[in-house]
């Protein structure tokens, strides 16, 4: 019903991206189950911190992520030159 992609993986962390959960099945908490099972399985058998970045537009994302435990720690600005 939802899927979630472990992007990077170094000694100390872990980057996830790519969470996605069809429109049809939304708001049945199946992405924060599949990010929680994730962080579960990297913090239990790999002790690496799961990290991840989101869209600050994005408040159903953002309030998923934050179900499951992130916290805001920084903000990345994308610039763009022509």
């Amino acid at each position: 019903m939802s899927m979630v992609n472990l992007a990077h993986q170094s000694a100390r962390q872990a980057r996830i991206n790519e969470v996605f959960t069809p429109r049809e099945f939304r708001k049945h908490g199946y992405a924060s189950a599949a990010v929680a099972a994730l962080c579960a399985e990297l913090l239990s058998t790999q002790g690496v911190t799961p990290m991840l970045y989101a869209d600050a537009a994005n408040p159903d994302s953002n309030k998923v992520y934050q179900s499951v435990g992130f916290k805001r720690t920084g903000s990345i600005v994308d610039l763009r030159f022509q």
